[in-house]
């Protein structure tokens, strides 16, 4: 188990130290798991507290090793590319044009059904839509992220087939193959807009070393 420290602000604050938040250290540890193990690849799952452009935006540079999957934002704003540059002066865009959000894409397409295997050996019929956009935060660029509905409709018999704990809406940082819609199995559960209240990781007195830590992560 690896676990690091979280700190309430206000402790630090009166300490002199720099506050790092639930994503920072998830970040952190993110790395230190990636730099410890550099043959594998990784799937974190968090709930809405890990729902930060920072995350997403680390796991995105990292996407042939890391996927990120979390809650997400109903109301996330989401933009295409940005088109490419035509030689003429004056700043070039930093984003494309605007998509719809989760929440409006969910109320207008049509939504597919699937059975997928769930929780104590049963399945599930749910209904899911899915779309592809790049989240915008102003100072930090854009990030593609996958993000996907999912409704229960009815539970049916069981079976002796289990998933993983996939939990309400999902933004993954991986671009789509044309044509084809993320695996059913990895459908998420999703509910109306998160509260933004942190989640804190587990409380332990570990520190990794930070000659274990990647360069870039040794001055969080």
């Amino acid at each position: 188990m690896l676990a690091a420290l979280y700190r309430p602000e206000e402790l630090d604050r009166a300490e002199g130290r720099r506050h790092k938040t639930a994503p920072d250290l998830a970040r952190q540890l993110m790395a230190v798991l990636m730099h410890w193990f550099p043959e594998r690849t990784f799937i974190f799952l968090g709930d809405g507290g890990y729902a930060s452009h920072e995350l997403a935006r680390f796991s995105h540079q990292r996407r042939r090793r890391a996927t990120l999957v979390s809650r997400f934002h109903s109301d996330a704003r989401l933009y295409e590319s940005p088109p490419q540059r035509t030689g003429k002066k004056g700043r070039p865009r930093v984003k494309g044009r605007k998509l719809p959000t989760p929440e409006e894409e969910v109320t207008r397409r049509r939504r597919t059904k699937a059975t997928v295997p769930w929780y104590g050996g049963e399945d599930r019929r749910v209904e899911w839509v899915s779309g592809v956009g790049h989240w915008y935060k102003a100072g930090h660029g854009l990030v593609l992220i996958r993000w996907v509905f999912e409704s229960r409709m009815r539970e049916i018999r069981p079976s002796g087939s289990m998933s993983g704990v996939w939990n309400q809406s999902t933004a993954r940082n991986e671009a789509p193959a044309p044509g084809r819609e993320p695996p059913v199995t990895a459908t998420p559960r999703v509910r109306p807009p998160p509260r933004r209240t942190s989640t804190l990781p587990p409380i332990t007195d570990y520190q990794a070393p930070a000659e274990l830590l990647p360069a870039a992560s040794r001055a969080w």
